[in-house]
């Protein structure tokens, strides 16, 4: 049996006022039902800026969701000897960062109290040109 393309419909009514979107066809893919969405809210007195502004603020929130599903993909893909391994390291960094001690450094951010690394300057190898 063939069906015959008939056209697609989407609707909003809001404070009395109803807008409709229509298209000749049936077979709308989700960018062009997206458009159609994007005309209702205009079509309803809301500015082309501020649905920009919403679309921008969902990319940014799936983008992060997605990173945090592949994060946990990641993570559930470890196995126990290389999960071991990670929190060995983690561990290790933290013991280090309880051996600093900032009374053992030079005051200051200044780039004069940084290394080339980029690591803070001990008091005793720093040479001050104040005197």
């Amino acid at each position: 049996m063939a069906y015959k393309n008939q056209p697609s419909k989407v609707s909003a009514t809001q404070w009395g006022k109803t807008v409709t979107i229509e298209v000749d066809h049936s077979d709308t893919d989700l960018l062009e039902l997206i458009e159609m969405f994007k005309g209702l809210a205009v079509g309803l007195e809301y500015s082309e800026s501020s649905w920009r502004k919403v679309i921008k603020e969902l990319g940014e929130i799936y983008t992060e969701e997605d990173a945090d599903e592949e994060i946990d993909g990641f993570v559930r893909g470890l196995n126990e000897s290389e999960i071991d391994a990670a929190l060995r390291e983690h561990n290790r960094h933290e013991e280090e960062l309880e051996e600093y001690n900032i009374d053992e450094y030079v005051e200051g951010t200044t780039e004069d109290n940084y290394d080339e690394g980029g690591r803070p300057i001990k008091k005793d190898n720093y040479n001050s040109i104040e005197k």
